[in-house]
This record gives C-alpha cells, sequence and structure tokens, in this order.
C-alpha cells in the first residue's frame, strides 16, 4: 500500500527543503495552533505514525509541496518495488 512510502518521501522533502524535524514540528503547530513535537514528525517520516489526509496537505504547504506530489512520487517508489519483486 503506498501509505508505507508516505514517510520515506516526506523525509526526502523536509530534507531538500531544508527543515529539520524540529523546524517543521514548529510549523506545523503555529498552523494548527496547538504544541506538535518533533518525535511526531519522526513517526511520520518512520511510517509508525499515519496523518490525515488533511495534516499531510498543511504539512506538504509548509514544506512548499502539493500533496499530490508527495502520493505520486510514494505511488512511482512503490511502482518500482512492484515491479523489482514481480519483474
Amino acid at each position: 500500500m503506498v501509505e508505507h512510502y508516505i514517510g520515506p518521501v516526506l523525509r526526502n522533502i523536509r530534507k531538500g527543503t531544508g527543515f529539520t524535524q524540529e523546524q517543521l514540528a514548529e510549523a506545523l503547530s503555529k498552523k494548527l495552533g496547538y504544541k506538535i513535537r518533533q518525535p511526531y514528525i519522526s513517526k511520520l517520516e518512520l511510517g509508525t505514525t499515519k496523518a490525515s489526509l488533511a495534516r499531510l496537505q498543511l504539512i506538504c504547504s509548509i514544506l512548499g509541496r502539493r500533496l499530490s506530489y508527495l502520493i505520486a512520487a510514494a505511488e512511482s517508489i512503490q511502482q518500482q518495488d512492484d515491479d523489482s519483486q514481480f519483474g
């Protein structure tokens, strides 16, 4: 399932934009109006916790990407994995 690939793609986007996990947590906290801590971002990236589409869209907007970009990148990686397993 594509959600297994969301975390690693999110991590790559975050690193590519120069955000630390702490900075992303702080920016997300400001948008939401309540405290988000760095371990939450870590868990998202590791895939040990999931976020709603609305939350992912907000994170993507902070990072300057569209949610559709995140999902398409995750789907692409999933397809590559599927092709290497069954190809």
